[in-house]
């Protein structure tokens, strides 16, 4: 199933998830659920080649996908061509201009709200029109909760960071993601916390690359750099394309 798929990403055995997708795809299931897995997988372990083959497969089996293209917005730019992935923008653009009645699912809702937070809309706005009615659609997934609470962290407002990622812990609990956005929640607060959070969140994926980024950023802060510099060689055993890593490494040389 989807779900026991997604369990594999969520546990870090990348290859196995995209064994399992592979399979999915043989079968015919050729949903846009499918794709973006494999994309998140694939940008995981910078295999950036591969994710931009399977944009452009999702696509040719998903053409009105404006999940995929929100994606693939992010891989043509790890593929070094920021001009393809503006026009991916724009093309989500037209669509929701034309057709915005087929992406009222709380799953396209999220994509929009992310997307226009990327436009440099009014956080609140996107909030109250995008995000919290897709939270309402879809009360017992995560998607919307993540979403909202990336939104509170990128405007500071950790309480609402930590209100949002707590409901998609108890929602999802096999996903990294809620844990280590309270983990970002509580750091500027309460240290013993946030080190519970990014505890459990290594504890459920070890190769967990935002994770392991956030514990390079933790050592890095406390000037304990051959920990960090430990850190920084497991992210890039996991991705040897890791820009933020690379950065990370000369911080640390």
């Amino acid at each position: 199933t989807f779900e026991s798929v997604e369990s594999c990403l969520f546990a870090g055995d990348y290859q196995e998830c995209l064994t399992q997708i592979d399979t999915a795809l043989a079968d015919g299931d050729n949903g846009e659920r499918w794709y973006l897995l494999r994309l998140e997988c694939l940008l995981m372990t910078g295999e950036y080649e591969k994710a931009l083959e399977t944009l452009e497969e999702g696509l040719r089996d998903n053409p009105n996908s404006i999940q995929l293209r929100l994606a693939g917005s992010e891989v043509w730019k790890l593929n070094n061509n920021m001009q393809r992935g503006r026009e991916l923008l724009v093309e989500l653009d037209e669509l929701l201009q034309y057709r915005r009645w087929r992406y009222r699912d709380a799953w396209n809702q999220v994509t929009q709200g992310r997307y226009q937070l990327l436009k440099g809309a009014d956080a609140k706005e996107v909030l109250d029109k995008l995000l919290t009615p897709a939270a309402l659609k879809a009360p017992d997934q995560a998607v919307a909760f993540l979403a909202m609470g990336d939104l509170a962290l990128a405007k500071n407002d950790y309480a609402l960071a930590e209100e949002n990622y707590r409901k998609a812990t108890e929602l999802q609990p096999e996903n990294p993601a809620g844990f280590l956005g309270l983990a970002q929640s509580w750091r500027p607060s309460d240290f013993e916390k946030s080190g519970a959070a990014i505890n459990k969140t290594m504890e459920l994926n070890p190769n967990y690359v935002p994770g392991l980024q956030f514990l390079v950023n933790d050592r890095l802060d406390s000037e304990r750099y051959d920990e960090a510099l430990q850190f920084i060689d497991r992210i890039h055993a996991i991705n040897p394309q890791d820009v933020t890593a690379w950065i990370y490494r000369a911080v640390v040389a």
